[in-house]
């Protein structure tokens, strides 16, 4: 018996079909692994892609909005840009300040290839506070510590210093007001209409909020510097921002103020920074940061 068995396995049909089964086998062994990198590769993908929305080429750190403005004045209630306040906890400003250095607040700052054509938004921004406050800005050299102007889809920026390379963004649709608004949350400000006494200035209409957009709406415990309330603060949200149906959602209790402006800072946004940063008698920042400014200009 087994030596017709081995005489059958060596006829020409029997060995066409082992090679057949031979070939299949190895077909669906190509076939399984080649399914097996496709889903390797594609759980990779979406690793990548996780990881690039958390740590910053998605624009920001969580998937918020951004109170940039629209065109003709008003603000945009769509979801095309993001938050511009990354860090919404009640730390302490005063804990998270910049340092001076030889007596002078100068923050370091690197500007991306990405952004060289916003260079002159970014350097005005710095102007306007300089110009104004003992805060300078000054490119990096070897600081462990400083600004990074990388390209978002809005303005989005960190309250306070943070440690290491430092994320702000800047999107297509941000002009310098915009800007220096982020860099008054980079120094240690929160936004104005978040202040414990708030509700005396100004009435918040949340049935016109966004749905998830309240968080920005809520009360802070951050320091007030004992200064009064600003309704013109750069620091204010404005009338319409964040509105799921064209309605206000702040709306001031002194008639005939528009909030929201960011077109410069206001007297006590100036007073809140020098006293943040005692300021006093300390020389005014703009020298550094107008010199880099033009720098970058001419280098462009």
């Amino acid at each position: 018996m087994d030596q017709k068995k081995c005489e059958l396995s060596r006829t020409p049909v029997v060995q066409q079909l082992v090679r057949f089964c031979d070939e299949k086998k190895r077909s669906l062994l190509r076939f399984v692994s080649t399914i097996m990198c496709i889903l390797r590769t594609s759980a990779l993908c979406v690793l990548f892609m996780l990881l690039r929305c958390k740590y910053g080429s998605c624009g920001s750190v969580r998937t918020s909005r951004n109170d940039t403005p629209a065109a003709k004045g008003k603000f945009s209630v769509t979801d095309d840009v993001l938050e511009d306040m990354l860090q919404q906890s009640n730390r302490s400003a005063e804990d998270h300040l910049w340092p001076e250095v030889d007596g002078v607040v100068s923050l370091p700052y690197v500007i991306t290839a990405e952004l060289c054509n916003r260079t002159n938004d970014i350097c005005k921004a710095f102007n306007m506070i300089s110009q104004k406050t003992c805060i300078s800005f000054h490119e990096r050299t070897t600081e462990p510590d400083y600004l990074n102007f990388v390209k978002g889809h809005g303005c989005a920026s960190f309250v306070g210093r943070v440690g290491g390379p430092q994320p702000v963004f800047i999107g297509p649709t941000c002009h310098a007001g915009n800007i220096c608004h982020e860099l008054l949350h980079v120094l240690g400000l929160y936004h104005e209409h978040t202040r414990p006494d708030r509700d005396r200035y100004v009435n918040i209409l949340y049935k016109n909020i966004k749905k998830g957009k309240e968080i920005d709406f809520l009360v802070t415990n951050a320091s007030t510097q004992n200064l009064p309330y600003d309704l013109e603060s750069i620091m204010h949200y404005g009338k319409r921002y964040f509105s799921a149906n064209g309605q206000p959602t702040i709306v001031a209790k002194t008639k005939d103020v528009n909030i929201g402006q960011r077109r410069h800072l206001s007297d006590l946004d100036v007073q809140r920074i020098q006293k943040l940063y005692n300021c006093g008698q300390k020389q005014i920042g703009l020298s550094r940061g107008l010199k880099n400014c033009e720098q970058i200009q001419r280098s462009k």
